[in-house]
C-alpha cells in the first residue's frame, strides 16, 4: 500500500526544503506471516537448538536462517504436480532469544508460484511435531 503525502498528512521538515530531493511519499509496507514461534529461549538452549540445525538441516544460509525440506509424501495435490519447483521447504529462523517457523511451503527455484502455499493441516501438523520433537529430544521445556 502506498499512501501519498497528502492521505498521510506528511510535511517535510524545515531542513528538507534546501535539500534538491524532498521525499514524494511515504510507504507503509505491512506483512503478515502464519507461524509457529517458541520464544524466551535461554542461551544454552539456542546453542543446543543451533548445533542440532546445523548437523540436521546443514548452516544457516544467513541471520539464523534454516530451510527445513518438506516430507515429499505431505505435498499437496498442487505441489505434487510442480516437479520443477522441487524441493519444497519451510523456513526456521533461530535467534539467541527465540526460534520460529514460517508455517509457508515454499520452493527455493521460483519466488512466485501457485504452488508456493501455506502449509495445509498435514503439512503444519507435521512442522509442529518436528519443532517439538526437536526440543524434546534436546531436554528443552517451553
Amino acid at each position: 500500500m502506498i499512501l501519498s503525502n497528502s492521505e498521510t498528512g506528511f510535511r517535510s521538515p524545515p531542513a528538507w526544503e534546501h535539500m534538491a530531493c524532498e521525499p514524494q511519499q511515504v510507504v507503509v509496507i505491512i506483512g503478515y506471516m502464519k507461524q509457529y514461534v517458541v520464544d524466551q529461549l535461554r542461551y544454552i538452549d539456542y546453542e543446543k537448538i543451533k548445533g542440532y540445525l546445523d548437523q540436521r538441516f546443514g548452516t544457516a544460509s544467513m541471520g539464523g536462517l534454516y530451510w527445513v525440506p518438506v516430507d515429499p509424501g505431505l505435498l499437496s495435490p498442487t505441489q505434487s504436480r510442480h516437479v520443477g519447483c522441487r524441493p519444497f521447504f519451510a523456513a526456521v529462523e533461530l535467534q539467541t532469544d527465540r526460534l520460529s517457523m514460517e508455517l509457508l511451503v515454499r520452493t527455493q527455484n521460483h519466488i512466485r508460484c501457485e504452488c508456493i502455499a501455506y502449509a495445509t493441516d498435514e503439512q503444519r501438523t507435521w512442522l509442529i511435531r518436528l519443532v517439538d520433537d526437536m526440543l524434546a529430544q534436546l531436554g528443552i521445556s517451553v
